[in-house]
């Protein structure tokens, strides 16, 4: 890599429960994906239809964990474009995702993301982004790392 081309950073999107579970808990894939967007290793996007439930969510479960959310949110995460209606319309009636999340894998799509991260893997079907619950996420984001480590082999 030339010193004059900055390598991008890893986007993901998280989805609302995936957010909720990484500010309620201080363990888990979850958080852990927080802390690596916080450390600019991977860029953690929200988008607002997520960040908007994630946070009522709280406010009804556990309103002492809303300060410290909002202040994750600010440290960690960007926001995600959302999608026009007609557009969720259009991935719903595609079978991608199922009507009520069909904005959450359009903003996913148009902010640039690589990875919907989200305990809800029923309600998505898109071949155009992974997939994937925060675990699942994590284990893969360990082995691209573990290969970064590796030596490249001597050419004869």
């Amino acid at each position: 890599m030339s010193a004059d081309k900055p390598r991008t950073r890893l986007r993901i999107c998280l989805d609302a429960d995936a957010l909720f579970a990484g500010a309620a808990s201080v363990s888990g894939a979850s958080h852990l994906i927080l802390q690596l967007g916080e450390l600019g290793i991977i860029e953690v996007g929200v988008p607002e239809q997520a960040r908007a439930e994630a946070e009522r969510n709280l406010a009804a479960k556990l309103p002492a964990a809303l300060p410290a959310f909002r202040a994750l949110l600010e440290a960690c995460c960007i926001g995600l474009p959302m999608v026009s209606d007609a557009e969720s319309v259009a991935i719903a009636e595609s079978g991608e995702a199922d009507p009520k999340d069909a904005p959450i894998l359009g903003s996913s799509l148009a902010g640039g993301c690589g990875w919907l991260v989200t305990f809800n893997l029923r309600d998505y079907r898109s071949d155009r982004i992974r997939i994937s619950n925060p675990g699942d996420f994590v284990e893969a984001l360990r082995g691209e790392l573990l290969q970064v480590g590796q030596p490249k082999p001597i050419k004869p």
